[in-house]
């Protein structure tokens, strides 16, 4: 530190602003890490809750189909019941189709924040760096 106290303040000054400079980007790093991984959790998830959904629906169509190959169901049950159970079953896709491409917009929705944020990453740096005139660079070294 310099000798002069006026020259000591001025240094201390600059250090602060330097350290809530600092403060400001570890911090703003930290909430971008922490919204990636909330964005990749949730994708992830929504994903795996997808793959479960599909498989149900499968899994049903598939028991369906069986169904109505069985010798004792052929003729047992009145052609509009046997239609009205398959629309139920193409109901159910068209449905999950539905909350699928929900998922996708909320998932679009989370990368627009994400990337909003890392695009306003630099500016942030760039007001820090506003907060000192080009005096004060000068008088610091």
């Amino acid at each position: 530190m310099p000798d002069d106290e006026v020259r000591s303040g001025q240094v201390r000054d600059y250090l602060g602003y330097m350290m809530n400079g600092l403060d400001s980007a570890i911090s703003s790093l930290k909430m971008q890490a922490y919204l990636k991984d909330a964005v990749d959790n949730f994708k992830r998830q929504n994903r795996q809750l997808k793959l479960s959904i599909m498989e149900v629906i499968e899994d049903y169509e598939t028991s369906l189909d069986e169904l109505f190959q069985r010798p004792d169901i052929i003729g047992a049950l009145p052609l509009d019941m046997e239609d009205k159970v398959i629309q139920l079953a193409a109901e159910s896709r068209k449905k999950a189709d539905k909350h699928f491409s929900t998922g996708l917009v909320i998932e679009e929705q989370l990368n627009s924040v994400l990337a909003m944020f890392e695009d306003n990453q630099p500016n942030e740096q760039t007001d820090a760096e506003e907060n000192l005139n080009s005096d004060d660079a000068v008088t610091l070294f």
